[in-house]
């Protein structure tokens, strides 16, 4: 180094003192001026930077998004035989704590009422459907033969097509193709033999060698393209036979068979068919029976429109579905006036106690997150508690959304009281922690080109000196990099490659 700045300050001097011997005469073009590069001096002079394999605390933690949940739920819905139309006159607000057996909702019993006479009425309609099936039944009957008769002339048509090509149209086309076949072969053996004449006799006039080969040009693209033909003869003779006539033949026996077949599936099922519609006017007469039936459902639906709590807990509208609420629509409904569709869940009875959390994770934290990882869950709504939680599982398949469920266990003791099922948290999850780990700068560690699983840094070795060092890492945080094996604490490696 003493040595390189040695040079500069020799090589500046020279310059100054060629500058004032030269200074009463014309300056010389640019181009034949030294030039010195103040970058280039200064990045020679400057050491390379290094970095100490130090021994420390490597703690990775992961921080996702989840809700509180309970782990005891009862979902309210309605589910009636026959009523569809629910329409609310009192219900209790969400949030409301409720004892089992008290009621939830009432619903309007006018329109239930009305109901029943319009069942009366669509009894007389079940006798209109009565007449349109029985006039089903009459056409039925008359196109029934003739549809079988149209089955049997397609099986007619192909067997014909069948033993027509058999017969006849097979041997035809093998014989047309040996006579294309002959003609190619005829028509390169005239073309070779008159190609032969005229070199024989071009060989004994005395015409202009250009005529001659004008001529002889011409008769040998004959003999080319006659061959051409007789190759492309060959070919569809070798085709015709060896695919196209069996591919003719299996279609046609194929067609021939399926027709059969739907013949057969005609005779068998047409008159199924009629006997099947007479069955259904005959249980058309039965309509008023089941009419009869569906009034004592009816009946039985009245309970439905006073919908109790099954058990103690607080009212939450709609449904918990992965930790989220589905109420908006659930809330438009459940109004005074407003209309609930049966067979859906309108509330749930939600105990507060025990909870647990639920997040959802993104495909690519989950190298990071295991069941038995502990952490902490930090309510949005109190942001300077913490609850400890733990994870219990994590859902082997995607949800729609391409994230994984992650269920935890969460500690949600007095201090916590005020945290309720479906508030939202962040949780802080302690994925590795290593408190004497050898660690280095990421950016200082490197990758093979051809196998980028092979890591190496380079060790200082002297003054100066470094030399290349294979080595195996860990895990990494906020830019370090874990060293397994390769490096020991206190040894210097370069920041760069050198």
């Amino acid at each position: 180094m003493t040595q390189r700045f040695g040079l500069v300050l020799t090589l500046c001097g020279g310059l100054l003192f060629a500058s004032a011997l030269r200074a009463q005469e014309p300056a010389p073009p640019a181009a034949e001026l030294p030039a010195v590069a103040p970058a280039d001096q200064e990045a020679a002079a400057a050491p390379a930077a290094k970095h100490a394999v130090t021994k420390g605390p490597l703690r990775i933690e992961t921080t996702i998004a989840g809700v509180f949940e309970s782990a005891e739920m009862a979902e309210v819905a309605i589910r009636p035989e026959e009523w569809t139309a629910f329409e609310v006159v009192e219900v209790v607000e969400p949030g409301t704590m409720v004892a089992a057996g008290d009621t939830l909702v009432r619903f309007d019993t006018e329109d239930f009422d009305e109901a029943l006479a319009e069942m009366e009425r669509a009894r007389e309609a079940s006798y209109i459907s009565l007449r349109a099936d029985e006039e089903e039944l009459r056409i039925l009957e008359q196109t029934t033969p003739l549809d079988l008769a149209a089955a049997e002339r397609a099986k007619l048509v192909a067997d014909d097509e069948l033993k027509h090509f058999i017969d006849v149209a097979m041997s035809l086309s093998v014989r047309g193709a040996e006579y294309s076949l002959k003609s190619s072969q005829f028509n390169v053996e005239y073309s070779e033999e008159e190609l032969k004449q005229l070199e024989q006799m071009y060989a004994a006039d005395d015409l202009t060698e250009e005529s001659e080969e004008i001529i002889l040009l011409r008769s040998r693209r004959d003999v080319e393209t006659s061959r051409f033909y007789l190759e492309n003869a060959q070919i569809n003779y070798q085709r015709t036979v060896d695919v196209t006539i069996p591919r003719q033949l299996v279609d046609l026996t194929e067609g021939a068979t399926r027709t059969s077949i739907a013949l057969d599936r005609a005779l068998a099922t047409l008159p199924m068919a009629l006997s099947l519609k007479q069955l259904e006017v005959a249980a058309a007469l039965r309509a008023r029976t089941k009419s009869d039936e569906q009034f004592a459902k009816l009946q039985q639906d009245r309970a439905w429109l006073t919908v109790t709590a099954p058990t103690d807990g607080i009212v939450y509208y709609g449904q918990c579905v992965r930790g989220q609420w589905s109420s908006a629509a659930v809330a438009a409904a459940l109004r005074p006036e407003g209309a609930v569709a049966p067979k859906q869940v309108i509330m749930t009875i939600v105990k507060p106690r025990p909870m647990f959390v639920r997040a959802s994770l993104p495909e690519a934290g989950l190298h990071l997150v295991a069941a038995g990882i502990a952490g902490r869950a930090t309510p949005t709504a109190w942001p300077n508690l913490r609850v400890p939680v733990a994870v219990e599982q994590v859902s082997v398949l995607p949800a729609a959304d391409g994230t994984y469920d992650v269920r935890l266990s969460a500690e949600a003791g007095d201090n916590a009281a005020a945290v309720l099922p479906g508030m939202t948290a962040s949780i802080k999850l302690t994925s590795y922690r290593n408190a004497e780990a050898l660690t280095v700068p990421e950016a200082a560690v490197f990758a093979e080109e051809e196998d980028d699983s092979m890591r190496y840094v380079y060790l200082m070795t002297g003054e100066g000196q470094s030399e290349k060092r294979e080595v195996t890492v860990g895990r990494s945080s906020e830019g370090r990099i874990e060293i397994v094996a390769g490096l020991e604490e206190g040894q210097e490696i370069l920041a760069a490659k050198p």
